[in-house]
């Protein structure tokens, strides 16, 4: 948790000054907005020193069983609570080209959250069969893998709370 004070002032400046992929668009009946962006470790140093100074890489490394690891970007998400907007069921593996398996994600949240605000649920274990739909992230995608992790019983693990810092 410690240095949650310099990731929330980059946050506010990173959402200040995007990138040309930055999107800040409103939410559902235009209350609040949501922000995304990737790749911003050469204009905010930050992202970078919490990726290489903090043991995030460490463990990514003992969790991947690996000599070494290595970072293929850093994506910044950013949703008002009132946009209500859900992120839908996705595996990250589909928008990287990168050709293993032997990959990690870590998500953090950079506010105190709790799960009326929407938090994660991971289908437990669904890991392990790989990707398994080649199509983006969307509403459409939902469906499919509803049907998907019901039909392999994953189990749904959901966090009630995350503090600022923690991570999954």
């Amino acid at each position: 948790r410690g240095g949650g004070e310099v990731r929330r002032g980059s946050h506010a400046r990173k959402s200040a000054r995007p990138a040309w992929e930055g999107k800040m668009p409103q939410g559902k009946n235009g209350c609040g907005w949501v922000f995304g962006d990737y790749c911003n470790g050469d204009r905010f140093p930050e992202y970078m020193d919490f990726i290489f100074i903090s043991p995030a890489a460490e463990i990514g490394r003992q969790l991947m069983g690996t000599k070494q690891a290595r970072l293929f970007h850093e994506h910044v998400l950013v949703k008002e609570a009132s946009a209500g907007v859900a992120t839908p069921w996705h595996q990250d593996q589909f928008y990287w080209p990168v050709n293993t398996a032997n990959t990690i994600t870590m998500w953090m949240p950079l506010v105190d959250i709790h799960e009326e605000m929407g938090i994660l649920t991971f289908a437990s274990g669904s890991h392990k069969k790989g990707n398994v739909f080649e199509f983006e992230i969307g509403d459409e995608s939902d469906p499919d893998y509803d049907k998907y992790i019901k039909e392999n019983k994953f189990p749904l693990v959901t966090r009630t709370t995350m503090h600022t810092g923690d991570a999954t």
